[in-house]
């Protein structure tokens, strides 16, 4: 059942040092097992062959025997000759058994929770299967076979059984009293942050942990109520009281027996959840959770509610199995190693060793990193500190749990990764960096402690779209186990460190729990919600039977329920494609449906009367040519001008041999020359491609010599400044011409050249932000397309029809300069080209917008917010009557801004959520 590609292991293989050659072969016989044989210049050693594969490959993809050759034989036409391959045997040091009972049991145990019999005592536990889920039920196993406490860190540090057992020689047998009783404790490192954030919002159930319960009418109340203080009684951290030092330090004391007793409520009906939840003050005397019964005329009500800094999820699940031992009259055993006693240990391990080592693992993996992967903010200030939304996902999670069991897969593992998939493709980034939880119960005399133990891990996930599926997983399963294993550096350390501060958190919390039982009958569960967001973007994700379901929640000052919405149904769309895909170049961001709407609201097809690029001015100059074409710091233009001037460059150009195919560099300043020498070039047949010329000789250089272009326009002041640049250019061959010469000293007529459609028109090169700049070229099709005038052109219909007056304020080197430039032209509008200087002073905008009558702009969400957010700087929006926004998603609160500031304000916009899951393919 297995998907086996044996091209991929070959690849691995044969990366590996000296290997030449190799084959990888599905080996059939009594039981079915993968074969590799290979050539090498030397010999390789199995074992660091075995572990190289093991760094790339998840574990069943890793061959059970290996056999060296000289050379691989071969068929008269070349190819590898299968059937003369040697029978492989298994070496005796590939699968070595165990020499002692010790060794034997742990085998046993190893074989038992991974199913993986073909293991040896030296074979690698992680890659025979074992998951952080059952390395922590192997450490219990040991503890209760053994006697003996092992980490799951020491797991990880061991590697394999007889490591393993080395190591467990030396530990002392578990000792029930170990610890004497301080007057104080310290809090774990995750406590401090609990308690932190809980100083920081004093009067929210941010970190309540609070369950309703409704018990069946058989249970008996009294009987069920000594059963809650029996259980309370078995877990002292429940009883502790946190103080602070005289110092400033907040230390825990315990209170181990004092007085307790379940308050029982009667009452007509059960209270409403907000006069249930009540915050907790943690530096009071008051207990740290609260049992009340409620009595009432539609059955009885428990309500358990605890505070996160004594507990969590699994302890409550500890409670709910003591209690009811307790009503049934078994033993409650009563915790000897509490959360009192983990802190004093994490606080030692925190000055050693094992500190370092954790610090420098994180190191190797997030140093250098930004923060967090986020979605944009589109986030609006709202009485509520705290919106949820549920979904129920489409995909099958029997299906997820088959896929996950077919393949050694943990859940965790892969709903964690679709996590990252989901957010780097919903973000468009090149990466995913996140958060997660696990129980952090890597100590087996936690397993049934109730104190607060869940830690919080960073998740760092570089996507391959070209890697498979299951090893992507794999990858990320050994991540985790990793991390859970260097726990001790924190999350506050995590938080200083490299800035990722939990702001986007998954969990996966596995079966959703509908009930409890208590009294031997099912209790009917429920869970209030809280009244603030723990984290700015958070998802759990359980599963319920065959179903998925999503719980998301955001603070809705930083994200609106659009942004959770469409995060959760990305991610479960991702986990069906994961379960069907064979690599992650294959994966689809959208459903089929959701395609087709997609793809519906951007129809754009059109019939487009074929031109040159170079007509869209003509033909406006020939309708229109007094009308003001052009507004710049230099000079006012109209239509009939700016043509002419047009023409004279483009005779200049063709005498200088400029034709279609052609590339002119185009070095000009915010100033009217710059439209002049860009369409001056159309009109040559030419293509234009701009270059500020305040950028380093360096990058110049570069893209002249990327692009191949041997002609270059530029003004007297640009070459002024850039002298020894272009003198250095006319000896390497390229050409200058000056524009405001060329305008003087040649024909203005049009040359009405036959250029083919499909010539380019211009040349944009990228930043280069992730490597070396790129030049993007774009034909005379294209751009034609772009500006032609019809019912489906919502660019036209915003910039050319609805006002008579266009701001133009991007940047000469950006496409979007080219829209502002072009829609108007073809369309017979004016444009207002603004300096640098008054693009980044918004009074000097304001007063250019003003007196030029500006009733169009197109430009970036963040621009336009910032300018929103100046009071003076509005009359200039009313003036405006339609906007074009892009190149960043459109947040809800500028919309509101500007429907406030302008209600009549035709917005357009060309960049939003639902655009940036156009992309059909992983690979945005």
């Amino acid at each position: 059942g297995l998907r086996i590609e044996l091209g991929e292991i070959e690849s691995v293989l044969n990366s590996y040092p000296g290997v030449r050659s190799s084959i990888v072969l599905v080996v059939q016989g009594e039981t079915d097992y993968l074969g590799a044989w290979f050539t090498a210049d030397r010999k390789i050693p199995i074992s660091d062959l075995k572990a190289h594969l093991a760094s790339q490959l998840t574990a069943y993809m890793i061959p059970q025997a290996f056999m060296q050759l000289p050379e691989l034989p071969l068929t008269t036409n070349g190819k590898i000759d299968k059937k003369a391959l040697p029978a492989l045997e298994f070496e005796e040091e590939e699968i070595v058994p165990p020499e002692n009972d010790m060794e034997e049991k742990l085998l046993d145990m190893i074989v038992k929770l991974t199913g993986n019999a073909k293991i040896g005592v030296t074979s690698d536990f992680f890659a025979a299967g074992l998951s952080s889920i059952t390395s922590i039920r192997l450490c219990v196993m040991i503890a209760e076979e053994f006697g003996r406490n092992v980490k799951v860190s020491e797991i990880y540090d061991a590697g394999n059984v007889r490591s393993l057992c080395e190591a467990m020689v030396e530990k002392p047998v578990i000792a029930q009293d170990v610890y004497s009783l301080q007057s104080d404790y310290p809090l774990s490192m995750t406590q401090m942050g609990i308690f932190i954030e809980s100083e920081r919002y004093p009067d929210t159930t941010i970190y309540n942990i609070p369950s309703i319960y409704h018990l069946d009418d058989t249970v008996d109340i009294e009987r069920f109520c000594r059963a809650v203080q029996t259980a309370v009684a078995a877990h002292p951290y429940l009883l502790v009281k946190l103080i602070r030092t005289a110092e400033g330090k907040v230390r825990a004391v315990r209170r181990d027996g004092i007085p307790f007793a379940v308050s029982v409520i009667e009452c007509d009906s059960l209270p409403e959840e907000e006069a249930l939840m009540r915050p907790f003050d943690i530096l009071s005397d008051e207990l740290l959770f609260r049992a009340e019964l409620y009595t009432t005329s539609a059955g009885n009500y428990f309500f358990l509610d605890t505070h996160h800094i004594v507990s969590d999820g699994v302890s409550i699940e500890v409670l709910e199995r003591d209690i009811e031992r307790a009503y049934q009259g078994e033993a409650v055993e009563t915790e000897h190693y509490t959360g009192c006693e983990f802190a004093l240990d994490e606080e030692k391990a925190r000055q050693g060793k094992r500190y370092q080592e954790a610090k420098a693992f994180y190191d190797g993996i997030f140093s250098g990193i930004s923060g967090e992967t986020l979605p944009v903010q589109d986030g609006k200030a709202i009485k509520e500190q705290l919106l949820r939304r549920r979904l129920l996902g489409k995909s099958s999670a029997r299906a997820v749990q088959t896929f996950c069991e077919t393949n050694g897969i943990t859940l965790n593992a892969f709903f964690t990764f679709a996590f990252g998939v989901a957010l780097k493709s919903f973000t468009c980034s090149e990466e995913a960096v996140f958060s997660t939880i696990y129980n952090g119960r890597n100590d087996p005399r936690l397993s049934s402690a109730v104190c607060m133990l869940v830690k919080t891990l960073p998740v760092r996930l570089a996507l391959n779209k070209d890697s498979s599926v299951l090893s992507e997983i794999e990858a990320c399963r050994r991540y985790l186990v990793s991390a859970m294993a260097n726990d001790v550096f924190g999350f506050a350390d995590i938080r200083d460190a490299y800035g990722i501060k939990g702001d986007a958190l998954f969990a996966f919390q596995g079966e959703y729990q509908h009930t409890a039982t208590f009294g031997g009958q099912p209790a009917t569960l429920t869970v209030p919600l809280l009244s603030q967001a723990m984290s700015a973007i958070g998802i759990e994700l359980y599963t319920d039977g065959d179903a998925l379901i999503y719980d998301g929640e955001i603070d809705p000052e930083v994200y609106s329920e659009y942004t959770l919405d469409g995060l959760m149904e990305t991610l479960d769309h991702v986990i069906g494609e994961l379960l069907e895909k064979e690599t992650l170049g294959e994966i689809t961001l959208v459903s089929k449906e959701t395609e087709e709407i997609i793809r519906a609201l951007h129809d754009t097809d059109f019939p487009v009367a074929e031109r040159p690029a170079y007509r869209l001015l003509q033909d406006t100059a020939e309708k229109m040519p007094e009308k003001t074409a052009l507004i710049a710091i230099d000079r006012t233009m109209n239509y009939r001008e700016l043509n002419e001037e047009a023409n004279a460059v483009g005779h200049a150009l063709r005498d200088a041999g400029a034709a279609p195919e052609t590339i002119v560099a185009v070095l000009a300043e915010r100033n009217s020359y710059a439209y002049v020498m860009r369409q001056g070039v159309l009109k040559s047949g030419g293509a234009f491609m701009p270059i500020d010329p305040e950028y380093p000789e360096e990058r110049i250089r570069y893209i002249l010599e990327n692009s191949g272009a041997k002609l270059a326009l530029t003004t007297h002041e640009v070459y002024k400044k850039r002298e020894a640049l272009f003198s250095a250019l006319l000896g390497e061959g390229v050409r200058i011409l000056i524009a405001e010469d060329t305008v003087s000293g040649h024909e203005r007529d049009n040359l009405n050249l036959d250029v083919p459609y499909d010539a380019l028109a211009y040349v944009i090169y990228t930043s280069g932000s992730t490597g070396k700049p790129k030049g993007v070229m774009l034909t005379n099709r294209s751009l034609v397309h772009f500006v032609d005038d019809n019912e489906k052109n919502g660019e036209v219909d915003c910039l050319g029809k609805r006002g008579n007056v266009l701001m133009a304020i991007a940047a000469l080197t950006f496409d979007v300069s080219v829209m502002e430039e072009f829609v108007p032209f073809a369309n017979g509008t004016t444009v207002v080209l603004a300096t640098q200087e008054q693009i980044m002073t918004p009074a000097l905008l304001k007063e250019l917008m003003l007196q030029n009558h500006v009733e169009t702009l197109t430009c970036t969400p963040s621009y336009l917010l910032n300018l929103t957010a100046i009071d003076s700087f509005h009359p200039a929006i009313r003036q405006l009557k339609s906007v074009d926004v892009g190149s960043e998603v459109f947040p809800a609160a500028l919309f509101e801004k500007l429907r406030e500031i302008n209600p009549a304000l035709y917005i357009i916009n060309s960049y939003g959520p639902t655009e940036a899951t156009i992309s059909p393919t992983l690979d945005v």
